[in-house]
């Protein structure tokens, strides 16, 4: 089902969505002249959405990103974020972890320094992580690359 409007929040688009570990959930978005991601909290499944929030730990070259909560049996919450993290280009692509909900990103480590587009995070049963996005040598968009890597890697523990 369609959930309610954002408020008002110059032009966010290209939104990513994660569940919190309280149910709530969280609207991770593009904005057009932000430079950084700008978040929005939901309490009733999406159908209201808080004032939009910029989050100064998040730069972004207005360009989409992604988010994915990681399955956990014993309770911890592990969320995953990954984009380009420059304010003025498409590059430094970077893959960040939160343990508390998005409120916090501690770990982070760059996949791909040069230029980084749009991608995707999805999570295999054995624990590997993939990240797919676009880079290229002469445009952020020529190619799609694979990254595979796990939490070890990202945290260095």
């Amino acid at each position: 089902h369609a959930g309610g409007l954002l408020p008002f929040f110059d032009r966010c688009n290209e939104s990513t969505v994660f569940q919190a570990a309280d149910g709530r959930l969280c609207l991770n978005s593009r904005a057009m002249t932000a430079k950084y991601r700008v978040i929005a909290w939901s309490s009733d499944r999406g159908k209201t959405w808080t004032q939009p929030q910029v989050d100064t730990s998040l730069p972004c070259p207005v360009c989409q990103a992604t988010t994915l909560r990681l399955p956990a049996s014993d309770g911890t919450s592990r969320v995953l974020f990954a984009n380009p993290a420059s304010r003025t280009a498409r590059e430094r692509m970077t893959v960040r972890l939160s343990t508390d909900d998005g409120k916090t990103w501690p770990a982070s480590r760059v996949v791909e320094p040069g230029r980084g587009g749009y991608s995707d995070l999805a999570a295999l049963p054995d624990g590997t992580i993939l990240l797919l996005y676009e880079t290229g040598e002469k445009r952020y968009a020529e190619r799609l690359a694979l990254a595979r890597f796990n939490l070890q890697w990202l945290t260095g523990k």
